[in-house]
């Protein structure tokens, strides 16, 4: 091993036995310098990559001559007038127009990729699929149903409405509980893999 791969692999030991170090211990000096160099390094890497973004995509062309890429450059600078009292007001143009934009863009994707395409999933033609798919899909018809029936709230969750209603929050509970059961499994295969790192690449024990 190298001398540089040496001070790679010890950095990189270092961060992660101080952020194991909140785990076992309180708050300690060791997991606040974690936390601050991985802070610091996101920040410093976003900053290197917005600043060549707009030198690649509004300065370059701008030097060329396309006059069109004086626009977001004006509307880039204008949101650094936070950090000035008397010409805040400044940055309600770029913050106003990068909002709109987004805004539009959500409202013109969201029916379709959050209503329209789950309405089709659930919308298959029951008579011409296997017996799997048909049970599966009469599951999915009926968790959706009563997960809709629980959010309605202009009727009082009473006899047929209520016992569905409940049904749903069942469905419910059952995604939240799978959802978290991922989270937790990607969790502890992150682990493995830095406490593999640990022990092979740093102790060399395996």
């Amino acid at each position: 091993m190298d001398v540089f791969e040496f001070l790679t692999t010890s950095l990189g030991a270092a961060v992660i036995l101080g952020a194991f170090s909140l785990l076992f211990y309180k708050d300690n000096p060791w997991s606040r310098w974690t936390e601050y160099s991985i802070v610091g390094l996101g920040v410093g890497w976003g900053t290197v990559i917005a600043t060549w973004t707009a030198v690649e995509l509004c300065i370059k062309p701008l030097i060329a001559g396309d006059i069109s890429k004086l626009v977001p450059l004006i509307l880039g600078l204008l949101t650094y007038t936070q950090f000035s009292r008397r010409y805040r007001w400044a940055m309600r143009f770029p913050l106003a127009l990068v909002s709109s934009a987004g805004l539009a863009i959500v409202l013109t994707g969201l029916p379709v990729s959050d209503f329209i395409v789950q309405l089709r999933a659930i919308a298959i033609p029951l008579t011409a699929c296997s017996g799997f798919d048909l049970v599966n899909g009469i599951i999915t018809i009926i968790c959706v149903i009563s997960v809709l029936s629980y959010f309605t709230f202009t009727h009082e969750h009473t006899g047929a409405l209520g016992s569905f209603a409940k049904l749903g929050r069942i469905f419910m509970m059952l995604g939240f509980g799978a959802e978290f059961a991922m989270t937790v499994v990607s969790n502890c295969a992150h682990a493995i893999i830095v406490i593999v790192f640990l022990l092979k690449n740093w102790l060399h024990l395996l």
